[in-house]
């Protein structure tokens, strides 16, 4: 079993277009009790790609929890920034597993003992609050979401220009915070701005940027701009079928070789 799961271990690398190989480790990667895989941390974070790949949130907690347990046991215990990562990892995936109560409990962990190491103003104490920030606005806690989102936006424009991708990522969170507030004109303007750098930077076909047509699509939708909405949403869906399809035939080109070779 152990052999097994050295062997997994070495398979599971990071995907670029398609988590189809994952699918094909899974079976295998099941038959491992969740004990072995979580043995240390860094098999623990392994696997846990695996299944956040998959969309397996319950999974992903159930590794990441003892992990997070093991390095609280260290000397520089939640200090750490191994502790850190881990806890933000297990924050993602409770809050994509819907335990939003759970997931800000620990997000606001997390945003103290950045504030404590770093102060107000470092990256990584701004990471942290857009995190929370972000779980407070899926929460419904509006006011306090809104408040620190600005807050983030005023520091990555300051440090970073209007430009760069973490400002850009910030302004759609605002965004975002401003539609489920019924605040329709401003969070338009924000996402007409997020999709036009996103365009340019990015590309058309970029996966943040179909994300940043879709969210606009959203907005316009709830404005009553339903004709802009409708072309923007056709654009998203064309987009994706698109990709899809260029997926399937990579995929059948790959099970083609591997009948040839005999596999």
């Amino acid at each position: 079993m152990r052999t097994t799961r050295q062997l997994l271990l070495g398979a599971i690398r990071p995907f670029e277009d398609s988590n189809v190989r994952f699918w094909q480790l899974l079976p295998h990667v099941d038959s491992i009790p969740r004990s072995m895989q979580s043995e240390n941390v860094a098999h623990a974070l392994a696997f846990c790609e695996l299944y956040k790949s998959l969309g397996n949130w319950k999974a992903c907690q159930e590794l990441l929890e003892p992990a997070v347990s093991q390095l609280d046991r260290t000397v520089e215990g939640k200090a750490d920034e191994d502790s850190l990562y881990v806890m933000s990892q297990l924050a993602d995936a409770l809050q994509r597993d819907r335990q939003w109560n759970e997931a800000e409990k620990l997000r606001r962990e997390i945003l103290t003992l950045r504030l404590e190491m770093f102060g107000q103003r470092h990256p990584d104490s701004i990471s942290a609050m857009s995190n929370l920030a972000q779980t407070l606005s899926i929460c419904g806690q509006l006011d306090e979401a809104e408040k620190m989102e600005r807050e983030v936006l005023a520091f990555r424009l300051e440090t970073s220009g209007p430009r760069h991708l973490d400002t850009v990522s910030a302004t759609k969170s605002l965004a975002a915070t401003l539609w489920r507030r019924r605040q329709f004109k401003e969070a338009e303007q924000m996402g007409r701005e997020v999709l036009a750098l996103r365009f340019e930077i990015l590309g058309k076909r970029h996966p943040e940027t179909i994300s940043a047509i879709n969210s606009l699509a959203v907005i316009l939708y709830s404005r009553g701009q339903l004709d802009e909405a409708e072309k923007l949403e056709r654009e998203v869906l064309d987009l994706r079928l698109t990709k899809l399809k260029r997926w399937g035939e990579r995929y059948l080109l790959l099970g083609s070789s591997f009948l040839e070779d005999g596999i």
